[in-house]
């Protein structure tokens, strides 16, 4: 009713959480409450594209930095154990789970540093280009309606909606993205 609402942020928020399923099987639920591991990242991301653009920042020493790192990284080594202790990592089909399945040359399982970076790096990559892209997405469809309505008559027209379904029947929307 009249109330200005943060796109940007819901969609940040959203593919937080559907990131958090897919990429370590957790529930952050980032759009009924903003989580401490969101508010770290959202706050790391934006911290980092500022001091991109003035040298000058990043040869001082930042504690909020370093502590909002750590909790990053924290929170991510404690789900590599957790996992492993569960037992059940081989039989969970989260991203987490499944490169912690795979061994190194050595037959070993990788190192907690390993996977953490692992899931850090992917977390930067999908989560906030898959936001973005769909905010952008739902912009640009709302700039032209005509697109908008084939798009509406795809969906519409899926018997279920799933990742094969969705690949095989919406050739339309596959080139809208």
């Amino acid at each position: 009713h009249g109330a200005q609402v943060d796109v940007q942020q819901l969609f940040l928020d959203y593919t937080l959480d559907v990131f958090g399923r897919i990429g370590f099987a957790q529930e952050f639920n980032s759009l009924v409450e903003p989580s401490e591991f969101g508010k770290a990242f959202d706050w790391l991301q934006l911290h980092i594209e500022h001091e991109s653009r003035d040298p000058l920042l990043r040869i001082r020493s930042d504690p909020e930095f370093d502590a909002r790192y750590d909790f990053i990284h924290d929170f991510l080594a404690r789900l590599i154990p957790a996992n492993k202790e569960s037992g059940h990592y081989a039989d969970k089909n989260d991203l987490l789970s499944r490169f912690m399945t795979l061994e190194t040359d050595a037959g070993e399982m990788h190192s907690v540093k390993w996977l953490q970076d692992i899931a850090f790096n992917m977390l930067i990559a999908g989560r906030d280009t898959t936001a973005l892209t769909s905010m952008w997405l739902f912009f640009c469809l709302s700039e032209h309606v005509e697109v908008e309505e084939k798009v509406l008559e795809e969906v519409d027209a899926l018997s279920e909606v799933t990742y094969d379904s969705v690949n095989r029947n919406m050739p339309y929307l596959d080139r809208v993205l």
